[in-house]
Parts: C-alpha cells; sequence; structure tokens
C-alpha cells in the first residue's frame, strides 16, 4: 500500500505540471516515444503535437517506406503531418529526420517543407540509404532558419549556379557532410552571397573543391 502511495504521488507531481513544461520535457524525446505518449489519459493525448524539438528518426520509416501498402502508408503518413506540423501552428526551434532505412523522398520534402512553414530555426537531415532527396526551395528563402546541417544523399537546387532568389539571411551555421566527392568552389561563393549572417561553415568527407 505504502509503494501504491509513493507511486501515486509521484504520477500527480507530473500531472500538476503546465502543459508548457511537459511540452518541453516531450522536446527531448524522438517524437515516436513521445507520440506514445498519448494512451496515458485524455490530456496527453494531444500533447506531444505541441513540441518543438522534433527528432524524427528510422522508427517513422514505416511512414516513409514506399514499398509498403500504399493505403496504410499514405493514410499513417498524412495523419503524421497533419497532426503535428499542419494542425499546429506553434514555431518549430528544431527539426531533425534520420532516414537509414528506405523512404520515400516525396515524403521527406513535405516534412522538410511543413517544417520551415512553422518558422523552424534549426534543420538536421541524415540521409544514407534509398534516393537522393532534393531540398524544396522554400529552404532557401527561410527567413528564421539559423542552423542547416546536411548529410549524406541531399541535391540542392542549383548547385553551382545558385539563384538570386536564394536569401537566408539569419543561417550562421551551416554544415554540409558528403552529399557529393566533389563540390564547386563557385556554389560556396554564391552560398556566402546569399547567407550574409554566416560564421561557421564546416565540409566533411569531400575529396575536393573544385574550380
Amino acid at each position: 500500500m505504502g509503494r501504491r502511495s509513493i507511486r501515486n504521488r509521484k504520477a500527480d507531481r507530473l500531472s500538476s505540471l503546465p502543459d508548457e513544461v511537459l511540452s518541453h520535457i516531450l522536446s527531448f524525446l524522438p517524437l515516436k516515444v513521445a507520440a506514445e505518449t498519448s494512451i496515458l489519459s485524455k490530456r496527453w493525448r494531444n500533447l506531444w503535437t505541441t513540441v518543438t524539438n522534433l527528432h524524427c528518426g528510422d522508427d517513422l520509416s514505416e511512414l516513409l517506406n514506399p514499398d509498403n501498402d500504399l493505403k496504410n502508408s499514405l493514410f499513417g503518413y498524412a495523419g503524421f503531418v497533419d497532426r503535428v506540423l499542419i494542425s499546429n501552428s506553434a514555431q518549430i526551434q528544431k527539426f531533425s529526420l534520420s532516414c537509414y532505412s528506405k523512404y520515400d523522398p516525396n515524403c521527406v520534402a513535405i516534412l522538410v517543407s511543413e517544417a520551415i512553414r512553422r518558422d523552424l530555426r534549426e534543420l538536421e537531415l541524415y540521409i544514407y540509404t534509398g534516393w537522393s532527396i532534393e531540398l524544396p526551395m522554400c529552404l532557401f528563402t527561410c527567413n528564421s532558419l539559423e542552423v542547416l546541417r546536411l548529410h549524406g544523399k541531399i541535391d540542392i537546387p542549383g548547385k553551382i549556379d545558385i539563384p538570386d532568389s536564394f536569401w537566408i539571411p539569419n543561417l550562421k551555421v551551416l554544415c554540409i557532410n558528403r552529399i557529393r566527392d566533389v563540390f564547386p568552389l563557385k556554389f560556396m561563393q554564391n552560398l556566402f552571397r546569399c547567407c550574409p549572417g554566416l560564421e561557421d561553415v564546416i565540409l566533411i568527407g569531400f575529396l575536393r573543391l573544385e574550380q
């Protein structure tokens, strides 16, 4: 009986926290784990959709896998996007997506686009399997973005001749890791033009800079 009372008191302490604090705590968990808290009670049902740091790993690969049953895949994926990114208008501080299993690049591009629509500040992409993903154009006119980390099979539109419309004024940190073997020097020059606030640039895994 004593142990049960202690457990109940601990549960009550957690329940007594305001929604803003609980949402902040959930922000440190992988998104799938945060979503699993929805079964705890009515109060928790939609709390996970308010997190401002979204960490999506291979635990979401079933939603992004093009080999899945089409109906289940589309409904699951559409529901995920709607609940987490479209129905909630709160700002997203950080969106991190890791794909090490097979995935649909179109689904990934939509996730990135919707995160950007929510005044995204930090974006991390780890794409190491399947097809390469082409980053959506809206990323390169994102005024809120401060940190961009790209790893793996990622295509940047206009890699060499960056369009004049590209303008990311508040980007401070850029990390590009192994998106191609040879990196055009002209691309870097154009990048500095459209990102005047850059403070740190990290290039990893390139054989050489190409004139």
